[in-house]
């Protein structure tokens, strides 16, 4: 049959339509399932003459470069809607309602987010129509999703109807809830998805109150609140995303929120951050005479300015902890300021008194079964045995941290115990052992973004590749400490990783660099009153001989 030479043929209309649309590939894709399905058929020919209008349109030529991209993303959006539209109505209910899912989700999800109609017709429908794809996999469970373009366009019309939108948030947030299964070997955070998950979609809708039972909801396998229990496996991140969408949203949840928040701060080595979300925790609590948030919130400004070298402040705000936990009988409370106690004490070098506290710390938190508070007090112990040249003690106190970290799940206080057995082997001379377990430290505070713990690893390390005469490793390591420790503000790591850069050079016999090393560790270590001074002093000392020499 002969065609006319106004029409054109089907290469041509093909080229035309993918000119017009600039070779996009989702709306390419869209637009050939369209051709494929009924009632075209792959009919070509038919779909122009249906549809002929709207490939007409084009952005004017007068208009300038950005005006032209602008106009053609509209055109694109405007395409995808018109796919939507033209859907069946169960399809297009499907897909908008299930535009609410933020990541892939199972086929079961899918074809429970629509009420009435035939649910799987609807969902193959969406998959012919290139609407749906295949993410990836869960086991044996194959995970869908929408692509971004198709989902942002669906969320408009799905929120065009106030009362639809809601309806499929509240139904994802139960789907999430009740039928989200984790694989048996499941990371940590993937075990608890499903709450995130729902967490997300009734903040969406503004029920704080769902939202909040969430976030402190008992986890049947650990028996510790969701937010609780994201600290302890060192999920700063989701931890920080959750507390702050709630922490102005629920009166009686803001302490906790702004307490949350200034903890997933000193782990990730933003301390003057965690200084300002706990100094708003005391002020909330004060304001409604909660004592024992104010206790709370008085320990970890403590823990933060430690953290800070801070020592003098540290201990004051810990002493009025302790006065206020003992005043409320609150054991736990009391344990804590005992703790914070002892590790200002120690980093002063009074290390008989640190014992003195730490202990004190360990007994109140075996009385009251603080597993994770008992792991720290005998942690803390290993230290300061150290640094008195009691190794083998140390390193007794140490492992017997370390299988409570592991027994509850704490992975920053399975990397400290790591880190102190390298401390306790690195004093006995086995550096091969000691280098294994400061690289184990390393990984798991780079896993989990605790930054003093990714520091304080590399100054250990580079100290020790030191000892074995390792100077461009240990030069490395040590220059990826100091950066680290200057950007979080944590002053007496900073102190160590000079010191070790000093010491460095001298080896290398760069004595006019070790020394601006030296001396730059011996005004810190002298601004912080710490023990490093001594040391700082000796090495300017050596470093002047060989100079002389």
């Amino acid at each position: 049959m002969h065609q006319s030479s106004t029409t054109p043929n089907d290469w041509e209309i093909l080229q035309r339509i993918g000119a017009h649309y600039d070779g996009h590939p989702l709306v390419l894709q869209v637009i050939a399932e369209e051709i494929r399905q009924s009632p075209f058929r792959g009919d070509i020919a038919r779909y122009w003459q249906h549809y002929e209008a709207e490939f007409s349109s084009a952005a004017p030529t007068t208009a300038n470069k950005l005006e032209r991209s602008r106009l053609f993303r509209r055109r694109v959006r405007q395409r995808v809607e018109q796919a939507i539209q033209r859907l069946p109505e169960s399809a297009r209910q499907m897909l908008c309602a299930c535009s609410v899912f933020r990541r892939p989700v199972p086929e079961r999800f899918w074809l429970t987010m629509v009420g009435e109609g035939d649910a799987q017709v609807a969902f193959d429908t969406l998959q012919e129509r290139g609407l749906v794809e295949y993410a990836s996999a869960a086991g044996n469970t194959l995970l869908f999703r929408q692509h971004n373009l198709i989902r942002s366009v669906a969320f408009n019309l799905l929120k065009a109807d106030v009362a639809a939108w809601d309806a499929a948030e509240r139904q994802a947030a139960h789907l999430w809830l009740n039928d989200y299964e984790p694989e048996p070997d499941a990371p940590n955070l993937e075990t608890v998805r499903g709450y995130l998950e729902a967490f997300d979609h009734y903040c969406e809708v503004e029920d704080w109150e769902q939202a909040a039972e969430i976030y402190m909801q008992n986890l049947y396998t650990s028996n510790q609140p969701l937010h609780w229990q994201l600290f302890i496996w060192g999920n700063y991140q989701e931890l920080t995303q959750i507390s702050e969408r709630l922490a102005e949203k629920v009166s009686e949840m803001k302490i906790r929120c702004f307490l949350n928040l200034g903890n997933s701060n000193v782990c990730l080595g933003n301390f003057n951050q965690a200084v300002d979300w706990y100094e708003k925790a005391s002020s909330a609590a004060q304001e409604i005479g909660d004592r024992q948030g104010e206790g709370a919130a008085l320990g970890n400004l403590g823990n933060a300015y430690y953290s800070l070298g801070q020592y003098e402040r540290a201990l004051d705000y810990h002493q009025q902890y302790l006065t206020l936990a003992q005043k409320l009988g609150n054991r736990q409370g009391e344990g804590n300021a005992l703790g914070g106690l002892g590790n200002a004490y120690y980093s002063l070098g009074q290390y008989e008194r640190a014992i003195n506290y730490h202990q004190q710390y360990l007994t109140i938190a075996r009385e009251i079964g603080n597993r994770r508070g008992e792991g720290i007090a005998l942690g803390n112990l290993g230290i300061v045995y150290k640094n008195l040249g009691q190794y083998e003690r140390a390193i007794n106190y140490h492992q017997q941290c370390l299988t409570i970290a592991r027994e509850i799940g704490d992975r920053a206080g399975e990397g400290h115990a790591l880190g102190g057995l390298g401390l306790a082997y690195n004093s006995l001379g086995q550096y091969e052992q000691t280098i294994n377990f400061y690289q184990q430290h390393l990984t798991i505070a780079q896993d989990i973004g605790d930054r003093v713990g990714e520091g304080t690893a590399l100054v250990n390390m580079g100290a020790t590749l030191l000892k074995l005469k390792d100077y461009p490793e240990s030069l490395t390591n040590n220059q990826a400490a100091l950066k680290i420790v200057r950007e979080i503000g944590f002053r007496g790591g900073e102190a160590e990783a000079l010191k070790n850069l000093a010491e460095v050079h001298q080896a290398l016999g760069e004595i006019e660099t070790a020394k601006q090393y030296a001396q730059q560790a011996l005004a810190l270590a002298t601004e912080l009153g710490i023990p490093l001074k001594a040391e700082c002093e000796a090495l300017l000392a050596e470093l002047e001989k060989d100079h002389k020499s």
